[in-house]
């Protein structure tokens, strides 16, 4: 887990915080996740303006629901792309493997799909947080 802040000189620092287990089962994660953050790590979320979450498979649909349940609670923490996501997608494609090319170009594509519209986005969202029951 990184946190990304503003310092007293109002200078944007990235630190890293520590490291949570990601193959529990997504109610467990989001639990363990909200108790480190909060107890352990004594973090205040009132005071948090944004959240970026990078993962993949399984993980990434937890996270997407962690960052909703936080969201839910805390509007103002905005989830947005994570910092790291241009450059990882840059740097997949200049891979010259075609099976790699072809995934980023059809998760391009679904992201482009989501995101122009806002119901997609939400349904998208709805189904994330709470699966296909």
């Amino acid at each position: 887990v990184f946190l990304r802040f503003v310092d007293s000189f109002d200078v944007m620092r990235l630190e890293l915080i520590g490291f949570v287990e990601a193959n529990l089962e997504c109610d467990a994660l989001i639990q363990t996740l909200l108790e480190k953050i909060t107890v352990e790590w004594r973090l205040d979320l009132k005071n948090c303006r944004g959240q970026a979450y990078l993962g993949s498979g399984d993980v990434s649909y937890k996270l997407k629901a962690f960052a909703c349940k936080v969201q839910e609670k805390y509007p103002l923490a905005i989830c947005t792309h994570c910092s790291s996501y241009s450059f990882n997608t840059w740097w997949s494609k200049s891979i010259p493997v075609p099976a790699v090319k072809r995934a980023i170009e059809t998760f391009e594509e679904i992201l482009m799909f989501f995101g122009a519209s806002s119901a997609r986005g939400k349904q998208l969202d709805h189904v994330i947080a709470y699966g296909l029951r």
